[in-house]
């Protein structure tokens, strides 16, 4: 057996130039599609382009032997790969900053899967007895009245009605069923074009009262946004907070747009940690009056009612949709949760980075827009002794 080693090295090396080559050549088509989709204006990010892809590529594996989470991992580097040169081809050769470790395009939206499907169970012993009939594994969790189930890269998680009263209005108003879907994106402009908005509007805020003063100046943090949207059409920066040296309120804020754009239907989309603080806003059951609530999740991240106060609860049992598809007839007072995949770094740990590593080019260039980094950078922000 030894002597074949090197036999059999010699055919890896063969195997894998054979790929590289086809690798060249895939991306030399990639360009070629990219220039047909400038030419008749045809958008860059194709999201069911990319699920029928990873589908097929996922059977043609299973059909070769091949895993095939093993394989859609690869098809996923290559897709993401794909659209970073479309986006420079668009960009006209700027090419978005790779992602270290997941060679993620900072801009890319179309990586979509289903995290989890929630299901509503009158019975929960007997949906978990089904579902271990058909293989799948079955993992107690904490809540007694919630039982997760895997089997081949699907998870299932069965919610019985035990002492929680959304779920049981839900097995009340529609039986035993799916509660909701969790799908994992990869950035906030996929959330964009999943609720069907017509654009995100971006507001820095001016004055927080409810936390220590920003370290960049109120215009600084205006330029860096819209220095990292610039060509971006779905996205626009509002900058009315950063005019003015009060305090700063959301509520007042939505109140504004509401009256400059009449009939206009406004989602506010935040993170869990500023969900969960917001009993501590300003008129912040108004507030949910106003808009439509998406609240941003990461995946492994999910927001657990017993972490909400208790008035919070109220209102979110009340207006919560389990269907984000709902919001196209909703115009206000409703609460959505949408999981994003997002890079696993926050402003604070870039702030962090920033502050500990002298030259931040190295750290800021892999997760930040290029201009921003060079912002950063030209203006010395987030270094020690840097307050404004």
């Amino acid at each position: 057996m030894a002597r074949d080693l090197p036999q059999l090295r010699e055919k890896i090396d063969q195997i894998d130039a054979a790929i590289v080559a086809l690798l060249a050549q895939r991306m030399e088509v990639c360009r070629e599609v990219a220039e047909v989709k400038a030419g008749s204006s045809t958008a860059v990010i194709q999201p069911q382009r990319v699920r029928e892809v990873l589908t097929t590529r996922r059977q043609w594996a299973i059909n070769s032997g091949v895993d095939a989470d093993f394989a859609e991992q690869i098809f996923r580097t290559l897709l993401a790969e794909t659209h970073r040169i479309e986006v420079a081809h668009e960009r006209g050769g700027v090419a978005p900053t790779k992602i270290a470790d997941t060679l993620l395009s900072a801009l890319d939206t179309v990586a979509v899967r289903i995290d989890h499907v929630v299901v509503a169970v009158v019975d929960l012993a007997s949906a978990s007895s089904f579902l271990k009939t058909l293989g799948f594994a079955l993992e107690p969790t904490e809540d007694a009245d919630i039982v997760t189930a895997t089997a081949g890269g699907v998870t299932v998680v069965l919610v019985g009605p035990g002492n929680d009263p959304a779920v049981r209005a839900h097995l009340e108003a529609n039986g035993s069923g799916v509660q909701h879907i969790a799908i994992e994106v990869l950035n906030a402009r996929f959330v964009q074009q999943a609720l069907g908005l017509e654009k995100v509007v971006l507001v820095p805020c001016g004055n927080p009262v409810h936390r220590q003063p920003p370290q960049a100046s109120a215009p600084e943090r205006c330029a860096m946004v819209a220095l990292a949207i610039a060509g971006e059409p779905s996205l626009q920066l509002d900058n009315r907070e950063c005019r003015t040296h009060a305090a700063s309120y959301t509520v007042d804020t939505i109140v504004a747009l509401r009256a400059a754009q009449p009939g206009t239907s406004w989602h506010l989309l935040v993170g869990v940690d500023a969900f969960l603080s917001l009993p501590s806003w300003k008129q912040w059951q108004t507030l949910l009056d106003l808009v439509n609530l998406v609240v941003m999740t990461r995946p492994g991240y999910p927001l657990e009612e017993s972490s909400m106060a208790p008035a919070l609860l109220v209102e979110w049992q009340r207006r919560h949709l389990a269907d984000a598809d709902d919001l196209a007839s909703v115009t206000q007072g409703a609460i959505v949760i949408v999981d994003v995949l997002t890079p696993d770094l926050s402003s604070t740990r870039v702030r962090e980075l920033v502050k500990t590593g002298g030259d931040p080019g190295s750290i800021l260039d892999p997760v930040l827009h290029p201009a921003v980094a060079a912002h950063i950078r030209s203006h010395g922000l987030y270094l020690p002794g840097d307050q404004d």
